[in-house]
């Protein structure tokens, strides 16, 4: 017995330096004297795991199990095996929307953690089985127990995987086979007759708003704006795009602002002002970045500066998949995050475009933001628009 604790002691402190090195990688750094007493607590708690644990299959092997050396592995391999994938499962597996979603957490928890099990059992193992006892029990009987331990320890863990995978499965239709047609708009498109291609107007840490036509010109003005609660939110960059969907120009607030002209924002006709009103800027319509008293300013007729409505007959959402459980203090009914599947009819083509994880959290109350995916079109453009999530734009226009 005095051998057992001895080699349980070594085993404990060999185990705990292994466990760092495996899984945290780094040095331990404390914030305060409750942060190092509750790491203390838990290493204290993990050795006594460690003691206790290493010494009952230090006695299994020596009295309970045949004096095999692959035996000897495979049984303590098996059982913590079992027994780590139930507490992984109860801790760590969430609700799922489908086998691929089951297949990642498997293979999450053998990457993570089936290496650490087989290393810490050889470990135990060869440290208990040397030097042989002379006194090995070697009978028939024996060994035919060790071998159905093992088949049905094997078993219960295939049994048990099945039975996390029923439960925490998201009941749900199948997602039929033709959704897996559907791409992100970032994915390469399977389109014969259209190009899709992201536009390069997305400024760090502000929307795009709605795209606007210069009927005129037959040219299209995307904005990009701080994000806010402001009635005519700060502008932070303007672009402008050709009749083809070719970036032609863009200036930046930078340019414009001084420090007794700020914010820049736009106001619904088009002209550019600050927070007084006073000054206009025209740069929109004619290029000209200078700013002019209001009073001074002369309109051509043909300034005409009108949002694209969004489209809502050529774009549907065919389909919304479950993917998690998601809880939102602004959205009531929304139970599930997941991925929506739209179908965007062109003249000569159907568009399959789908949007993962729709929904996001936008603070620490608990509250979300959904991701949105808007179409816009006109007559005057050789394009059309797709808006995803107030961020990011792409073109589709058709191939020469």
């Amino acid at each position: 017995m005095e051998s057992i604790n001895i080699k349980a002691g070594i085993l404990t402190l060999v185990l705990l330096l292994f466990t760092y090195v495996f899984y945290l990688r780094q040095p331990l750094n404390f914030l305060s004297l409750g942060a190092a007493a509750g790491t203390a607590a838990l290493v204290l708690i993990i050795a006594l795991i460690y003691f206790f644990g290493t010494k009952f299959i230090g006695y299994a092997i020596q009295h309970k199990f045949y004096p095999n050396i692959a035996l000897r592995m495979l049984l303590p391999f098996v059982a913590l095996t079992l027994l780590s994938w139930l507490v992984y499962a109860f801790i760590e597996v969430k609700p799922f929307g489908s086998s691929k979603d089951f297949l990642a957490i498997l293979s999450n928890f053998t990457s993570r953690h089936l290496l650490y099990i087989a290393v810490c059992t050889t470990l135990t193992s060869l440290t208990f089985s040397f030097p042989p006892q002379k006194d090995s029990i070697t009978d028939a009987l024996l060994l035919r127990q060790n071998l159905l331990f093992l088949v049905a320890t094997i078993f219960a863990f295939v049994l048990s995987v099945f039975a996390v995978y029923k439960v925490k499965l998201i009941d749900q239709p199948r997602l039929d086979p033709k959704y897996t047609l559907y791409k992100s708009l970032n994915e390469n498109q399977d389109l014969k007759h259209y190009e899709l291609e992201q536009l390069p107007v997305s400024e760090p840490g502000t929307i795009l708003d709605k795209p606007y036509l210069l009927a005129h010109k037959q040219e299209l003005v995307l904005v990009s704006i701080s994000g806010g609660s402001n009635r005519l939110p700060p502008v932070e960059r303007i672009y402008k795009l050709d009749q083809n969907g070719k970036l032609i120009n863009s200036v930046n607030a930078q340019t414009l602002i001084s420090a007794d002209f700020f914010p820049l924002v736009l106001q619904a006709d088009g002209l550019l002002t600050d927070h007084s009103g006073k000054a206009l800027i025209t740069w929109i319509f004619d290029g000209n970045t200078s700013r002019q008293a209001k009073d001074r300013i002369v309109k051509s007729n043909d300034w005409v500066f009108v949002p694209l409505a969004e489209s809502k007959t050529h774009i549907n959402m065919v389909y919304f998949n479950k993917t998690a459980p998601f809880h939102c203090n602004n959205l009531k009914e929304l139970k599930y995050n997941g991925n929506r599947y739209y179908d965007i009819t062109l003249q000569k083509e159907i568009l399959k475009i789908k949007v993962d994880s729709v929904f996001s959290h936008s603070d620490n109350l608990g509250n979300c933001i959904e991701k949105k995916l808007e179409y816009y079109s006109s007559a005057a453009l050789n394009f059309s628009l797709l808006r995803l999530n107030e961020h990011e734009y792409y073109i589709i226009k058709p191939t020469p």
